[in-house]
């Protein structure tokens, strides 16, 4: 059976272009300004399934030293292609990468994988990859939130995805995994565009996308009561956590 080219899916929602690296710096830059200030600009950063290396992209440029990895090599050709320092590492090959690489990385970015991972894998893996983390290092995780009204298309989007999550859920692969409790953060879909308040045409996706949260959360109110108030609904779920032991 010939190996799976998953650019196939990749490449439906991104482009290898300079021009799309550079926008999505921009949006990471605003997602994730705060973290990035936060730690030094020597840190050791790793980029864990990075795809293409859009993330990696703006990483480059706050930090000395990032380390992009992913198992598909087309897409690390792309990222090597962007100049980024990017190495395939093979599903089979994992743990052994992991070993050489014991509390190395000051933080690891793990966005959009952890889905990808079958489930009676998921805390192995996790376990694995946070040992690559110094202790008190910082451990980002995006993954598709099941809370959410787009939760049925985000799970099955992607015929490699083998699950979404709440937020219970992530917290047990975290805290089996040996990660603290993980700390939500806003999602790439919640973020608040500039001057809000002053109505405008330019934000009506944004107005229409804020009064159906809200009518969503109400119903959840209704069917759950007060766990509501621990539950977020954007698309995506975006935690941080970090290694216990």
């Amino acid at each position: 059976m010939s190996e799976i080219d998953y650019t196939i899916q990749y490449r439906r929602w991104n482009e290898s272009t300079p021009e799309f690296f550079a926008a999505h710096a921009s949006f990471f830059k605003k997602l994730l300004g705060d973290i990035v200030s936060s730690l030094p600009k020597d840190a050791q950063v790793l980029d864990y399934g990075c795809g293409y290396g859009l993330l990696s992209f703006y990483l480059k440029q706050e930090f000395q030293h990032v380390l992009s990895v992913d198992s598909s090599p087309q897409q690390i050709a792309v990222a090597q292609g962007m100049g980024l320092n990017a190495e395939v590492v093979a599903i089979d090959a994992f743990e052994g990468w992991a070993a050489s690489n014991v509390d190395r990385f000051d933080a690891i970015f793990l966005f959009d994988v952890l889905e990808h991972v079958p489930v009676n894998q998921q805390i192995a893996f996790l376990r694995t990859l946070s040992a690559t983390l110094k202790m008190g290092g910082q451990f980002l995780v995006k993954v598709p939130n099941a809370n959410s009204l787009m939760a049925a298309r985000w799970r099955y989007i992607d015929w490699t995805h083998t699950s979404s999550f709440t937020e219970a859920s992530l917290d047990f692969v975290c805290l089996n995994a040996g990660l603290a409790q993980p700390e939500y953060l806003r999602d790439d879909s919640s973020m608040r565009p500039r001057l809000r308040w002053l109505p405008r045409p330019s934000l009506a996706r944004y107005y229409l996308r804020v009064l159906l949260r809200s009518l969503w959360k109400l119903y959840l109110f209704a069917e759950l009561g007060a766990q509501v108030k621990q539950i977020t609904v954007g698309y995506n779920l975006f935690a941080r956590t970090t290694r216990l032991r």
